[in-house]
Order: C-alpha cells, then structure tokens, then sequence
C-alpha cells in the first residue's frame, strides 16, 4: 500500500547513526529479549495474548518466525537512541486508536499483530498521504477500494476515515490471507500488490517468504515492510518490558452518530459543546466542514463520552447547523462560474437549490450557497460594474424594460437598478426617469 515510514526522509536520516549508538536504552531490569520461543497455535483467538500487555509472563506470538536474524537485525536499529525516541513518539500517538483497531481485530478473529501496520505504513496518521496516492491510516490506494464500501467523491474521502479504513484494510488482508494461506505473503502483498507477488513467485518458484526474503527477489521495500512490522510486534506487543511508556487506561472509546442532513461543523461545535477541533481532526474524510448529504448514509465520529452532546445538538433542526450565503445571479454568470467563484461543485449547489440547473439560472435569482470552508469569499453585491458615472437622465419610453436600457447605456443591468435603487424584477413604465451614465452621440 502507502511507503513505510523507513523510506521517510526524517527516518532515513535517523539510521545515519546506526553504527555509533550509545547502547542500550531498554531498562537493564526489563531488557528486550532477542531469543524467545514461538508458541505454535492454530487460530489467533486459542492462545494468543493480545498486543496490550506490560505484565510479565510467556510472550506470545501468531505470526511466525518472529525471531530469523532479519527480525533481530531490525531490532538493534531501535536499540539507537534516536530510533527508540521516535518509536515511543509513534506509540503513544496509537493509543488514540489502539482499543477500535484491536476490537476489529479480535472480532474478526484475525492475528493481533495487524495492529502494527499503520506503525509502518502511516505513522498512526489519519490525514498521510503518500507521493503513490496511498492515503489515510491504513495508505489505501484508489485501485483496492472500489469493490470496497468506501466512498470517494466530491463530498468525502473515507480512506481518511480512521475507523472505516480500518473495517476496509482488514477486509483486504483477511482477503489476501485467503488467497494465499500464508499472513507473510499475504502482508507482502498488501505491499507490493498481488499481481506483482504472483509474479515474483512464479519467477522465483516458491510459496515462501523467507525463500524470497533470502533469494533478494522481493522489492526492497516490502521485504522491509515485512521484517519491520514482525519486529515492531515483538517490542510494542509488549511494551511495558520492553522499555515503552505503558498505562492501563483505558484509551478513548469511539462511537458513530448519524448525521440525517448537512450540518456545518464548526456551527455544531457551538451547539453541542465539543471541541471544534475534535470533530474536524477527528473526521479527516470530509472535504469541507459541511457533512455530506443524507445520500451517504454519513456517521460522524466522536469518543463516546460526547455522543449525549453531540445527539442533543442534532435534535436541532438542521437550518440552524449550517451557515449560508444568498448569492443573487447577475448578467452573465453560469452555474460553473458561481461555484468556481466559491470554491465548491456545481452539484453541491444544486443540492440547496433544488430547481436550479445550469440552463435554467436566471439573472436575480436567489441561490443559497452553504459556507462549507474557513477561506470561502463573500457574494459580492456590485459585481461586473463598469464603474461609469451615472450623471444623465433618461425618460423611459413605451416597451423599454431595464434590459434593453442597460444595453443602450452599455452598463450591467445590475449596476442600473443599483444606482436607481430598484430590484432586478422591478417594473417600470413610460414616463420614468431613469439615472444613465452620459452617452456620447453624433
């Protein structure tokens, strides 16, 4: 999927130092131990111990071959001081989604070291996004989720949504595991892809990792991929041993509300009590601070301690969530060019203008365009002006409209009615006098 964080340029600079680290910075009375018996079980739900222990006891493993000399070889670059501070940074930073990650884990029956992916593939960053288009925690591409249920279009991008990126990456890995019968292969893949694993196999006439592993016949990057998530279980599988900064707390728990109409977020901070900040950093998916319409079915995600809150505040009827221009049409204008000017899609438009389309927009009408980001410009009233002076009179004749005396004087018809003080639909007569910019004639 997405590049390991190795590959980073931050993290390839930190082994630089690899060959003059000051020693080990696991504590002498918990060291990380190098050679640990592997204890063969036949599902991940019999005899694994989950990856949340610090207490001491037999260390447990379901991935195989936890211990080969690459494992161990990997495991001395976080014996550098630089390396294990970084590690420790990643760690706390999974805590946030440690308990809704290993909750899907466990209730698929998969093997809990799946839970050191993101370590590698995105730093525990929903928002990553990687030069190959890899995106959200679990770096899904485009490609692998377009049997998936994960939405992409204008309004959304759920590969950013940290708990259904989550249901979807197991889903693929689980897929691959079947496939391949073999949690190596099927993490190589997750990597590299299927179609070029198969060939690799194919080439190198084996099923096995650690046979391509050693013939040097996988891409660089996903042997590393592989061996770096098997070490990474070894230390974080059981932190508080092993020198990382354990607790027993419990870790935000999180819940999913449904949202039945569009509601602008930063209204809904103010409504509910929640922290703005909590619910834009926490929904990454959206691509404005508007949630998407009904259409999407859409869950917006908050700890569970602020669902009471965030239902009251919901109970409100939704004009009061969301914050709107009236945008007046003027001469010229096209649907295309109002939501460019505004930064957002025709189809949004249509969605709060229900009789609108492109050909029917019509000069005065009033459109209702939704405030969806910080930076969005205001309607801007005397659009198109010419500014010329208005300093003449015109008596209007039988059968002129304001149409036809604005072409005359070369003006907008806005900026005629503006400087006359009249409205776009207003009716006027023979007799009238109209304020005219002065025409020069021969």
């Amino acid at each position: 999927m997405g590049r390991n964080f190795l590959r980073r340029k931050t993290i390839v600079c930190a082994f630089i130092f690899l060959g003059i680290s000051a020693g080990s910075v696991f504590p002498q009375s918990l060291p990380i131990h190098f050679i640990i018996p592997i204890k063969p079980h036949t599902s991940p739900s019999s005899s694994v111990i989950t990856p949340l222990q610090g207490h001491k006891g037999p260390e447990v493993f379901y991935f195989p071959a936890a211990t080969g000399p690459p494992v161990l070889k990997e495991l001395r670059l976080y014996r550098n001081p630089y390396n294990f501070k970084l590690l420790v940074r990643l760690f706390n930073r999974s805590k946030t989604y440690r308990k809704l990650v290993m909750t899907e884990i466990e209730k698929r029956g998969l093997p809990p070291e799946l839970f050191f992916i993101p370590f590698v593939e995105s730093q525990w960053n929903p928002k990553a996004l990687s030069r190959s288009g890899a995106a959200g925690l679990w770096q899904l591409m485009r490609v692998c989720v377009k049997k998936k249920p994960i939405i992409i279009d204008e309004w959304i991008d759920e590969r950013y949504d940290f708990w259904k990126a989550t249901e979807t990456a197991l889903g693929v890995l689980s897929d691959l595991h079947m496939y391949y019968r073999d949690w190596l292969l099927a993490l190589a893949a997750y990597n590299c892809g299927i179609t070029r694993l198969n060939h690799i196999i194919k080439r190198a006439g084996s099923r096995d990792f650690w046979t391509l592993y050693t013939k040097g016949v996988l891409p660089p990057q996903t042997a590393d991929y592989v061996v770096r998530i098997l070490a990474l279980s070894r230390i974080c599988s059981y932190p508080g041993r092993n020198g990382l900064p354990w607790d027993w707390d419990e870790k935000p728990q999180w819940c999913r509300v449904k949202i039945k109409s569009p509601v602008d977020l930063r209204k809904l901070s103010g409504t509910s009590g929640i922290p703005y900040k909590t619910l834009i950093s926490q929904n990454p998916e959206l691509k404005f601070r508007v949630t998407p319409p009904p259409s999407h079915d859409y869950r917006l995600k908050v700890p569970l301690h602020y669902k009471e809150q965030l239902e009251k505040a919901l109970s409100t009827t939704a004009q009061n969530l969301i914050e709107y221009y009236i945008h007046t049409v003027y001469s010229g204008e096209t649907l295309y060019g109002i939501a460019r000017y505004y930064g957002i899609s025709e189809s949004l438009i249509r969605f709060y203008n229900r009789n609108v389309s492109a050909s029917a927009l019509k000069v005065g009408m009033k459109l209702v365009i939704p405030v969806v980001h910080a930076n969005m410009p205001r309607p801007k009233f005397s659009r198109n002006f010419t500014r010329k002076q208005f300093v003449s009179l015109h008596i209007v004749s039988r059968g002129e409209t304001l149409f036809t005396i604005a072409r005359e004087y070369e003006v907008p018809v806005e900026e005629l009615v503006y400087h006359n003080k009249l409205k776009l639909n207003s009716i006027i007569k023979a007799g009238d006098r109209l304020k005219v910019p002065y025409k020069i004639t021969d």
